[in-house]
């Protein structure tokens, strides 16, 4: 999900198309780099109008993670909110997209390569019983490192979990 502002501030939710994941890694600062590439995508005429398919346009995603809680219909909970009800997510922290526009042509190429903020808050949600307390980007570790509680009896399993 993308929210784009309107004129007048309020923000449009639109769908992204399916894109292909094309490499991972660990940037400065903490924080999980994931590029992909979206194969085709509608721009929208003026005014609504019937728009152009453009693509394939390559992408770099860079976010941070941390804990978060959702209701059941999926709402992310504020933080002061979430303190022991909903289910345990992983949520983006702070995501930033770049778009790389060099298929489109030549006028596209001049535009600045800059980080924009992605407005949407974004998330997985993990399983019933599952409990996060922590989740950080490491750099020395080269990946991420999470922790929290398994409930999958009367006695919650405390466990630890490293991806690279």
């Amino acid at each position: 999900m993308l929210a784009s502002l309107n004129p007048d501030g309020s923000s449009s939710p639109a769908r992204l198309p399916r894109s292909a994941c094309t490499g991972v890694s660990v940037g400065k600062g903490g924080k999980l780099v994931l590029q992909g590439r979206l194969q085709s995508f509608e721009v929208r005429g003026r005014e609504g109008g019937p728009g152009a398919v453009a693509g394939p346009v390559e992408y770099t995603l860079r976010t941070g993670l941390r804990p978060g809680s959702v209701e059941a219909d999926g709402t992310l909970l504020e933080e002061a909110a979430s303190a022991g009800s909903g289910r345990s997510c992983l949520l983006w922290d702070t995501p930033e997209l770049r778009l790389s526009l060099d298929s489109l042509g030549w006028a596209a190429r001049l535009l600045p390569q800059i980080w924009v903020p992605v407005a949407a808050a974004c998330c997985v949600v993990l399983p019933r019983g599952a409990t996060l307390r922590r989740a950080v980007v490491s750099e020395a570790g080269d990946g991420v490192s999470a922790s929290g509680e398994f409930a999958l009896a009367r006695e919650a399993d405390v466990y630890a979990l490293a991806v690279r």
